[in-house]
């Protein structure tokens, strides 16, 4: 069964291939080969074509006699009623996003459905793509010891809502095989990508499961797809697919929970049920099985309880959203409406339509934005002033206001809200409080002690901030020390451990690739389960072999530096120095340090290279 045909590709290629590697098998089964492929599609014209692409099919046998009707239904696959006892699901389905359904579907009630169809998985998320509905509604259509072969969005690794798909999916199956390529987009017109799983339903207690990493593009290892017409080349083409899957099931742990295998061809990471579970439990993101063999080495152990010198990165910092105003052309300045016209100590000059006013510093903090961070030094310690939105108004109570040009102000935002209220029914929120004293109260982002990016793309950086009066913007993340590690680590300290090669490809693994170029979007509570060395390990064992001093000298010349793209970074004298202190504590040597360099810098290319392969 294709749950999601199409015109039928996935179901005349299945026919193919057991044409091509069983022929002396087909003549003895009871109907022929042509009657056991079924899809299923939403669309008409898709399904229409499905029907004449398998009648071609069967052309051959048609001719002799044989009344072939095509199995393809047009219907919509959730409310369509299957035997559940297929032995193949295969299929490449929709990935439209939740807030595209309604468009994607024909049925306004369509929820209804979806909802049927997970409503005994605990704990599932609404925000699940619609690839994760079809995956659990064709795995629930099989028969025992059947297998399932999906091309999904590789985002059900990391995801959040992926939590309760993935416990489903270890708990109902074998997941024999996770594919990905490191180099290419399978599907060039889609911002997306996707990873294969091949699964057979059993309740088998513990198995390994191969995550399959390919170094190379489709076609390099294996060609590219035969004509149908051209049983020979088939053969060679099917014989090479195979090849893949039998070097995958070479690697093997014997007495492990997990092997490492790698070619030049293809990276394999073979992980044992239990393992898999250890991570979810800890870090609940699977992407870290992609990392680099020296990386994953050491985060594997830690997640099986054999390496103390590793935490979450959570567990020492409390990662916040930066300020959410909902309404930055009034709260930030200059803006749009008000031009920079100069500053001294007291007053900001700002000119609007026809009319210069004077706000008092007073009621102004300053903000920080990812712009005033593009030429700063790793250590802020001051911030450039780009005459646009480089302050945040800062008015805890109105009634306290007694500057005369910042009062102004506030009235034009009161008179600017009401006209935007009513024609555009844009502010609601700041309209209803009008009347309030406190209407322009905003909560207090000051003081972090570290400044995170929310989109990565090539540079990784994050910031000390000396700057503690200063509001953070929200496309910012604000770093704060946990309460109990307060006064028992230094901030360099816990600097040269967020900006170790470590948790740069933390970030890397953990981080989601659906932004513009192929920046990586990180999340608070990705942030927060990054693995990263004890800051408080390494601050007494480098007091404890003499080197804390000399390490802080390092250190602080980093932050002396201004951050720059990952490639560039690796050439610099300092970061490696550091960490030769900071990797270094945990036994990697300079050439581990810089490989790991350049392996995140491949992965960062691979990244990259896809996101740029999208027509």
């Amino acid at each position: 069964l294709d749950p999601a045909c199409g015109s039928g590709t996935f179901l005349v290629r299945a026919l193919n291939y057991w044409r091509t590697m069983y022929s002396t098998e087909l003549d003895k089964l009871k109907v022929p080969i042509y009657e056991y492929v079924e899809g299923v599609d939403i669309d008409r014209l898709a399904s229409m074509l499905a029907k004449i692409n398998l009648y071609i099919q069967a052309l051959e046998k048609i001719k002799e006699g044989y009344k072939y009707v095509p199995k393809i239904h047009h219907d919509d696959f959730f409310r369509i009623n299957l035997d559940p006892d297929y032995i193949y699901v295969a299929t490449n389905p929709p990935y439209t996003r939740q807030e595209e359904m309604s468009m994607a579907y024909y049925d306004k009630n369509y929820k209804v459905y979806l909802r049927r169809t997970v409503s005994d998985i605990s704990g599932w998320s609404e925000r699940a793509s619609i690839y994760a509905y079809f995956l659990v509604k064709g795995g629930k259509l099989l028969r025992e010891n059947g297998r399932l072969g999906f091309i999904v969005e590789n985002s059900w690794l990391n995801a959040e809502y992926g939590k309760a798909l993935k416990k489903w999916l270890f708990n109902n199956f074998h997941v024999e095989y996770v594919i990905e390529s490191l180099v290419e987009r399978w599907f060039k017109d889609a911002a997306i990508i996707t990873n294969i799983i091949v699964a057979e339903k059993t309740r088998e207690h513990n198995y390994t499961t191969r995550f399959t990493f390919l170094k190379k593009k489709l076609s390099e290892l294996m060609g590219e797809p035969a004509p149908i017409s051209d049983y020979i080349a088939n053969e060679r083409y099917y014989e090479r697919i195979h090849e893949i899957y039998d070097q995958a099931d070479k690697c093997t742990s014997i007495g492990e929970k997990y092997a490492i295998c790698e070619t030049d061809n293809i990276r394999i990471v073979s992980l044992r049920k239990d393992l898999i579970y250890a991570i979810e439990g800890k870090i609940g993101r699977l992407g870290i099985v992609k990392g680099p063999r020296k990386y994953l080495d050491l985060i594997l152990r830690f997640i099986d309880g054999k390496e103390n010198r590793v935490i979450l990165l959570g567990s020492v910092l409390k990662i916040k959203w930066g300020l959410k105003t909902n309404a930055n052309e009034i709260f930030y300045l200059p803006s749009k409406y008000w031009e920079y016209r100069g500053e001294n100590g007291n007053y900001l000059s700002l000119k609007g339509h026809n009319k210069v006013i004077k706000v008092s510093m007073r009621y102004l903090r300053r903000l920080i934005r990812p712009a005033h961070l593009k030429n700063v030094t790793y250590g802020i310690t001051k911030l450039p002033l780009l005459r646009k939105e480089d302050y945040v108004l800062w008015i805890e109570n109105i009634n306290s206001v007694t500057d005369p040009g910042t009062y102004e102000y506030i009235e034009w935002i009161k008179k600017f809200v009401k006209e935007e209220y009513e024609t555009n029914r844009r502010f609601p929120t700041i309209y209803k409080s009008l009347g309030s004293p406190t209407w322009l109260k905003l909560p207090d982002t000051s003081g972090s002690l570290l400044i995170f990016r929310s989109a990565v793309h090539k540079n990784y950086s994050v910031w000390l901030n000396f700057i503690k009066d200063a509001q953070v913007d929200k496309r910012l993340y604000l770093g704060y020390l946990r309460d109990e590690y307060r006064d028992k680590v230094a901030p360099e300290t816990i600097f040269a451990v967020v900006n170790s090669i470590l948790t740069y490809v933390g970030m890397e693994l953990i981080g989601r690739t659906n932004l513009g170029e192929g920046a990586l979007d990180i999340g608070t509570v990705d942030y927060e389960v990054i693995p990263i060395i004890n800051p408080v390990w390494l601050e007494e064992y480098l007091k404890k072999i003499g080197k804390y001093s000399e390490f802080l000298i390092v250190v602080r010349k980093m932050l002396s530096l201004k951050p720059m793209d990952i490639e560039i970074e690796a050439r610099e004298w300092e970061r490696i120095e550091m960490e030769k202190f900071v990797l270094g504590s945990l036994g990697f040597s300079e050439d581990d340090i810089r490989n790991l360099y350049r392996e995140l810098i491949e992965l960062v290319k691979f990244r990259t290279e896809r996101a740029r392969s999208v027509r």
